[in-house]
Order: structure tokens, then C-alpha cells, then sequence
């Protein structure tokens, strides 16, 4: 599958390096009879400015292909293999904490359901400044 976005967007950036380019992107899942691909050779480049919407039917993969942009997949039951480029970053391989240091900074994520991505126990409020606390140091 492959994906260009409209590349006459309007941009407050300069550079000429797409914000998301996923290169012959695959995802397997560990299952009871062993590895299963789930999602296989996704080509996608989003420049500067655009709005992308991904539209799929229920298991087509549009969740677990926006984990692994995130690096959010476990690593013990998933395998992502190709290319995963932020603002011209190579993503794939990257630690946990060089990934959590990308997050919130270079990239971000809205999850569908907002109740199962806030910790019902803290605040909306505190959630937040963890963000802030974890980027910027306040």
C-alpha cells in the first residue's frame, strides 16, 4: 500500500523532509501458532502542514501501524520491521528511552477513546504537566 499526500500544503516549516515517512512498514504479532503478520509493506510520507485522516475498516491495521509510528507496540509480542523516519529520525530501533524522548516533543499521539488513555486516579491537570515535566524540566 502506498500513500502521498498532497505535497502543495501550506507549511510553517522550511525543510524538505517529510514529518512522517513510513518505508515497507510491516507488523507481526506473536499468536498460538507463532508469528502472524498483520500489517505488511505500508509505504506513507505526510509533509509539513498536512492533515491526514486514516479511514480503513474495523482490523485493517490503521491502530497498530499509528502504535509502532509511536513506538508504543511491546516488544516481546510485536516485531516491526522497515522504516519509521520523524522529521527525518529513523524511529525503528530506537531504546525505550530515546523513543520516550522523541514523544511529546517531536511527535504525539490522540487516541480514539480518551478514557482508556487518562489514568482515572490523577487529574486531567497532572497528566498534562507530566508532559511538561518530562520535556521541558518544570
Amino acid at each position: 500500500m502506498s500513500i502521498d499526500v498532497d505535497k502543495h500544503m501550506i507549511s510553517a516549516r522550511t525543510e524538505t523532509e517529510p514529518v512522517l515517512h513510513m518505508e515497507g512498514l510491516s507488523l507481526d504479532f506473536i499468536t498460538d501458532h507463532g508469528w502472524t503478520r498483520v500489517v505488511d509493506g505500508i509505504d506513507l510520507s505526510i509533509p509539513a502542514g498536512s492533515i491526514v485522516g486514516v479511514v480503513g475498516e474495523s482490523g485493517s491495521g490503521k491502530t497498530v501501524t499509528s502504535l509502532a509510528a509511536m513506538g508504543l507496540l511491546p516488544a516481546a509480542t510485536s516485531k516491526v520491521t522497515g522504516s519509521i523516519r520523524v522529521a527525518g529520525r529513523e524511529l525503528v530501533g530506537l531504546t525505550d528511552r530515546e523513543l520516550a524522548d522523541v514523544r511529546g516533543t517531536e511527535m504525539s499521539m490522540t487516541f480514539q477513546e480518551p478514557r482508556r488513555s487518562l489514568d482515572p486516579a490523577f487529574s486531567v491537570g497532572s497528566q498534562i504537566a507530566e508532559v511538561l515535566r518530562r520535556h521541558d524540566g518544570v
